[in-house]
C-alpha cells in the first residue's frame, strides 16, 4: 500500500466525523452524532503510530514528534480561542464567564477534559452554556501524546515490537475494562483513562495494517465482545453505538480495495472537508453558542451557519493551518531545550491550575497514611454522593431533563416528548427552568392520575416582562417561551375538568450573576426590590388571567460544593452538621414571603413551600442528620431524584388538597 492510499480515505473519514459532530450539536434529533469524536480518536491513534514509525531511526524523533504536533495544534487553537473570548465579553452571556474563562485556561493547557470531569458537566445537556466544551476531545488527545512517543523506546533500543505491542495491548485492555465497568456517563465521557482504548485501537490497527486477516480477526472478536456484554447487561446503549463506532472505524481505515466505499470515502467533496476537519471542529461550536444565543433554530437560520462555518474554516485552514504547516524544523541544542520545556512547563501549569483554581478538592493530603485512608474509603463516599443520582439522570419512560430542558419553546418537541397522558380529567404543566425540570421525579406518577406536561427553558429568570437580563437577546427568549407556554396551557386546559400551571425557577442564580433592569431600563440592585418586582408582576399577571397556578419556593442555594462539603464530613471528621447552612440571602427570603402572601390572597394561586423538608428557622442541612444517605440537593441548586420520589406523595396530596 502506497504513502497516500491511506490518506486520502481517511481524510474521508475525518469529513464523515466532523460532519457527525455539527450535527449533534445543531440537533439532538441527530443523536448518534457524537461518535463523530470517538471516528477521529482511532484515526488519531493510526495517524500518529504512522508519523512516529516512519521516523523511528532518527534519534531525535521524539522532539521532532512534538514539533510537529505543537505546529498543528496550537496556532488554530488559540487563535480560535482568543477570538472567541473576545466576542463571548462583546456579544455572550455573561451568566457562566467564570466557567468559561477557565475552560479558555484549560483548553490551551490541554486539560479541559479533566475540568470537566472534576466540575461534573454534563455533555448530553440540552443547552449550550460554555463556549469551549467540544475541547474536551483535544485535551484526551493531548494527554496520549504525552506518553505514547515514550512508549516507542522499546522498539528503538530494544528493537523488540512485540514487546512494544504487549505494553499497548496492556494499556487498550485496561482502559477498555475502566470504560466498561464505569456506570458514570460524564465520569466515561470526560476521562482519559476510558478513552486511551480508542485511541490505542487505531494506533494497534496501524501496526496490522498489512495483514487483514488479523485486522478482521480483531474485528470480529471486538463484535463478539459487544454481544458478551450486552447479553450480561453490562453496556448502556451510548457504549453499544460506540463499540460498533470503534470497530467499523477500524475496519474502514484499512481499506485497500479499491471498491465503492473506498471511491465514496475518497470524493473530492468529502477530501476537501476532512482537510479542513480540524479548523471546522474548532469553530463550530463558538458559532453555534452565539446562533444558540441571537437566533431562533430554524431551517434558514441552520443552513446560514453551516455556510458561515465553512467559509471561516476555509479561512482558518487557508491563513493560518496551512502556512504554520510548512514551518521547518531546525534542530539545534537550543530547540531541544525549548521542545523539552514545553511538555515540562505544560505538567507544572496543569499542576498549579489544579491546585489553585478550584479544579481539586478542598481537602489537602498532607502525609501518605492520610491518602491510604482515603483510598479505603472512596467506596464509602460513593455510597453517600456519588451513587445518589442527579435530576438530570432521571427517566420516567421516554421523559427525562435532556429531553424536557430546551433552548427556546418548540410546540411540536413538547407534546411529542414531554406530555404524559393517563387518560386523566386533570392537567398540570410544569413550566421554568432547570428546577421546573428536576420536579420531573416528583410529578411522573401515574398512579396520581394527572396528565403532566413539562416545557422549560434552560438559563432564564422565568418572570413575565417587568425584569430582564443585561443579555437582552436571552431575556427576550425567556420571555417569549412564557408568553407561549401560557397560550399552550389555555389551549390545553379547554379540554380537562381541573387543571394547574407549575412555575419553578431559580431565581436566585439568574439574578445573582445579571445585571437586572425594569421594563423602563432601571438597573435593580436591591434584592427586596427585586423580589418585590418578581411577586407583584406574577400577582398582576395571574389575577388578571385567571389561572390556577403553583409556586414552587426559590430553593436554598449554599456557596459552597455539597461535593466537597461531604468530602470534609468524611475525610477530616467533621459534624454531621458541617455542611448546615444558614439563609441569609434577603431575595430567597422575600419571594417565599411574597409567595405565601399570594397564596393567602388568591383562589387561583398556590405556594408549595419544598423548604420546610430541608430548612428549620432558615437552618438548612442537605444530608440528613442521622445519616449522610439522604442526599438532597445534588449540585448546590437542584434537588436529588431520589429526594424528589420521597416527597411525590405529599405534593400530589397538597395538589389534590385544593382542586
Amino acid at each position: 500500500m502506497n504513502k497516500t492510499s491511506y490518506l486520502n480515505h481517511i481524510q474521508g473519514l475525518r469529513a464523515i466525523a466532523v460532519i457527525f459532530v455539527i450535527f449533534y450539536h445543531l440537533t439532538k434529533n441527530f443523536s448518534f452524532g457524537y461518535v463523530g469524536v470517538d471516528i477521529f480518536f482511532v484515526i488519531s491513534g493510526f495517524v500518529i503510530s504512522k508519523s512516529i514509525y516512519e521516523n523511528l531511526n532518527n534519534k531525535n524523533y521524539i522532539i521532532y514528534f512534538f514539533f510537529k504536533r505543537l505546529r498543528r495544534i496550537l496556532p488554530v487553537l488559540l487563535f480560535v480561542l482568543v477570538i472567541s473570548m473576545i466576542a463571548y465579553f462583546i456579544l455572550g452571556n455573561l451568566v457562566n464567564s467564570d466557567r468559561v474563562i477557565k475552560t479558555f485556561i484549560t483548553s490551551t493547557l490541554g486539560i479541559s477534559n479533566i475540568y470537566f470531569l472534576r466540575n461534573k458537566e454534563d455533555y448530553f445537556a440540552e443547552n449550550l452554556d460554555n463556549l469551549f466544551i467540544h475541547t474536551w476531545s483535544l485535551g484526551v488527545e493531548e494527554q496520549f501524546y504525552f506518553f505514547y512517543p515514550f512508549l516507542f523506546l522499546i522498539i528503538f533500543f530494544l528493537k523488540k515490537e512485540k514487546i512494544f505491542l504487549y505494553f499497548l495491548s496492556s494499556i487498550i485492555i485496561l482502559s477498555l475494562i475502566y470504560f466498561i465497568i464505569e456506570s458514570d456517563v460524564n465520569k466515561y465521557f470526560w476521562s482519559p483513562f476510558s478513552r486511551f482504548w480508542e485511541i490505542g485501537f487505531g494506533c494497534l490497527i496501524f501496526f496490522f495494517r498489512n495483514n487483514f486477516k488479523i485486522i478482521k480477526k480483531i474485528i470480529f472478536f471486538s463484535f463478539l465482545l459487544i454481544i458478551f456484554l450486552y447479553i450480561f447487561n453490562l453496556l448502556d446503549l451510548k457504549k453499544i453505538f460506540l463499540f460498533l463506532t470503534i470497530s467499523s472505524t477500524g475496519y474502514l481505515i484499512t481499506l485497500n480495495k479499491k471498491n465503492n466505499l473506498r471511491i465514496f470515502l475518497e470524493h473530492k467533496y468529502l477530501l476537501f472537508v476532512g482537510k479542513i476537519s480540524y479548523s471546522l471542529y474548532l469553530v463550530h461550536y463558538p458559532f453555534l453558542y452565539f446562533l444558540n444565543i441571537y437566533f431562533e433554530t430554524n431551517l434558514i437560520n441552520n443552513l446560514t451557519y453551516l455556510l458561515i462555518i465553512f467559509i471561516t474554516s476555509t479561512l482558518t485552514y487557508k491563513f493560518i493551518e496551512k502556512p504554520f504547516k510548512k514551518i521547518k524544523f531546525k534542530l539545534n541544542n537550543k530547540s531541544k531545550k525549548v521542545l523539552v520545556s514545553i511538555p515540562i512547563s505544560l505538567m507544572i501549569a496543569i499542576f498549579l491550575i489544579y491546585n489553585f483554581s478550584g479544579l481539586r478538592p478542598s481537602f489537602n493530603f498532607n502525609n501518605i497514611e492520610e491518602f491510604k485512608k482515603i483510598n479505603l474509603i472512596s467506596n464509602k463516599f460513593q455510597k453517600y454522593f456519588i451513587n445518589t443520582t442527579s435530576y438530570k439522570e432521571f427517566i420516567f419512560e421516554n421523559i427525562s431533563p435532556k429531553k424536557c430542558l430546551m433552548n427556546s419553546f418548540d410546540k411540536k418537541i413538547i407534546l411529542e416528548r414531554c406530555f404524559q397522558k393517563n387518560n386523566s380529567n386533570n392537567l398540570i404543566l410544569a413550566a421554568g427552568d432547570s428546577h421546573s425540570a428536576h420536579l420531573m421525579p416528583i410529578l411522573l406518577d401515574k398512579s396520581n392520575n394527572f396528565d403532566v406536561l413539562f416545557s422549560n427553558i434552560e438559563g432564564g429568570l422565568y418572570v413575565p416582562e417587568i425584569i430582564k437580563f443585561e443579555n437582552g437577546a436571552l431575556s427576550l427568549k425567556v420571555q417569549e417561551h412564557f408568553y407561549k407556554t401560557i397560550n399552550l396551557f389555555q389551549e390545553l386546559s379547554k379540554n380537562y375538568k381541573n387543571s394547574y400551571l407549575i412555575i419553578s425557577s431559580n431565581y436566585l442564580s439568574h439574578t445573582k450573576y445579571n445585571k437586572i433592569y425594569d421594563i423602563n431600563n432601571k438597573i435593580l440592585n436591591d434584592e427586596k426590590i427585586i423580589a418585590s418586582k418578581i411577586i407583584s408582576n406574577f400577582e398582576k399577571y395571574f389575577q388578571e388571567k385567571n389561572i390556577n397556578v403553583i409556586f414552587i419556593s426559590a430553593l436554598p442555594e449554599p456557596p459552597f460544593s455539597i461535593y466537597e462539603c461531604l468530602q470534609e464530613i468524611e475525610f477530616k471528621n467533621k459534624n454531621k452538621n458541617f455542611c448546615d447552612y444558614k439563609i441569609e440571602n434577603n431575595l430567597i427570603n422575600e419571594l417565599n414571603v411574597g409567595f405565601s402572601r399570594l397564596d393567602n390572597s388568591y383562589k387561583n394561586i398556590n405556594f408549595f413551600n419544598i423548604n420546610k423538608f430541608i430548612c428549620s428557622d432558615l437552618n438548612c442541612n442537605f444530608f440528613g442528620r442521622d445519616n449522610l444517605n439522604n442526599v438532597i440537593i445534588t449540585d448546590q441548586s437542584h434537588l436529588s431524584s431520589e429526594f424528589s420520589l420521597q416527597i411525590k406523595d405529599i405534593f400530589y396530596s397538597y395538589i389534590k388538597g385544593i382542586i
